[in-house]
């Protein structure tokens, strides 16, 4: 009998640094997935963003959610959100050229494009960092992309027609010209 509550023992010992073990080391990908594509504009999963789409730039919830998933969002940020002009200022606690700047554009682009998408009345977006603001209007990316927003709702649309370019860097510099008001 004492050798059979010996054995009860030890196995539980060692299924309780098992349990220890697996939520101290998170696996390696999870760890990477977690780390680079998650946050990085030209491979996130434009999905996990889709529950947090409103009609109305109003709800605060949506627009914190949707930037808290984007990427950049490892950066201190505060909002402000001006219902009367339909506008949303993301203020970064960052200076820009602290960023590496071809990783800054492909930001700008991927994060106020899904903003866009995904908020239906939102009509001007300002990414103000502590040294520069970048302003982006509704009208100016429907031109750019040459149809109405919401049909980037759809993935597939959103990965060919906006994630995929990112890597192009004579397409983000004429974007960032054309689009962009800094």
């Amino acid at each position: 009998m004492r050798k059979r509550n010996y054995v009860i023992i030890f196995l539980f010992i060692i299924v309780v640094l098992g349990v220890i073990i697996f939520k101290i080391y998170p696996s390696p990908k999870t760890s990477e997935l977690t780390n680079t594509s998650t946050l990085d504009a030209t491979t996130q999963d434009f999905s996990v963003l889709l529950p947090y789409k409103s009609k109305y730039m109003g709800n605060n919830s949506s627009i914190i959610n949707i930037n808290n998933n984007l990427p950049l969002s490892e950066i201190k940020k505060s909002f402000y959100l001006n219902p009367d002009t339909l506008t949303v200022e993301i203020n970064y606690a960052e200076a820009s050229k602290n960023i590496n700047y071809k990783k800054l554009k492909q930001c700008i682009i991927y994060n106020s494009t899904s903003n866009f998408v995904l908020i239906n009345n939102l009509q001007t977006i300002k990414i103000n960092f502590t040294d520069k603001t970048f302003t982006l209007s509704r009208n100016s990316l429907e031109k750019w992309y040459g149809k109405n927003l919401l049909e980037l709702q759809n993935v597939n649309n959103f990965k060919s027609q906006v994630q995929n370019k990112l890597n192009d860097e004579n397409y983000v510099d004429k974007f960032m010209q054309e689009v962009v008001d800094k």
